[in-house]
């Protein structure tokens, strides 16, 4: 829900130099970001698996990136007023909706070579994301696909992909 809250604080400022009152600010939801960039997949911290799964850490680090680029789309929606965007390092995601806000991702990419497709639906309201992306390795056979459902937080790109399952060479991260 969007608040006045800031925008007042920071015109009082710049009027008279004063922040004035502030406790409007502890109503606000956390801002949410991404708390790591990884330059490639091999940077990324591995979602973490149950016993019995089948995924390699290279699927994982897929996946996480997967999560990843969803969190950065989430953080950059508020700034952006055209419905569509590039990933940090090349591809595309776009956007449509309000309080439900859809996203679509065609090879966007958070990490150099994991080209991310899918997409995310993010219910402004509880915060909850629901992500269906694959994160496919450029040039090589792995492929990290996020399943996931949850609120997307501070650091939550790497913290939230908590497991991954194989399942016919593709692994699928979802959260616990």
């Amino acid at each position: 829900m969007y608040s006045a809250c800031a925008s007042r604080i920071a015109r009082r400022f710049v009027k008279v130099l004063d922040a004035g009152d502030t406790s409007c600010a502890a109503r606000i939801k956390e801002v949410r970001t991404v708390d790591h960039f990884p330059g490639t997949a091999a940077d990324a911290e591995a979602a973490r698996s149950r016993a019995g799964d089948e995924s390699r850490p290279t699927e994982r680090r897929a996946a996480a990136v997967a999560a990843a680029m969803v969190a950065d789309a989430i953080q950059r929606w508020s700034i952006n007023y055209s419905g569509k965007s590039r990933g940090l390092r090349g591809g595309r995601w776009s956007w449509r909706g309000d309080d439900t806000v859809e996203f679509r991702f065609d090879r966007a990419r958070f990490a150099a070579d994991v080209a991310v497709s899918g997409s995310a639906t993010w219910e402004r309201a509880s915060g909850a994301v629901r992500a269906a992306a694959a994160g496919r390795l450029v040039g090589r056979p792995a492929e990290g696909q996020l399943e996931h459902a949850a609120p997307v937080g501070a650091g939550a790109a790497r913290r939230q992909v908590q497991h991954v399952q194989a399942a016919r060479g593709h692994a699928r991260a979802m959260t616990v």
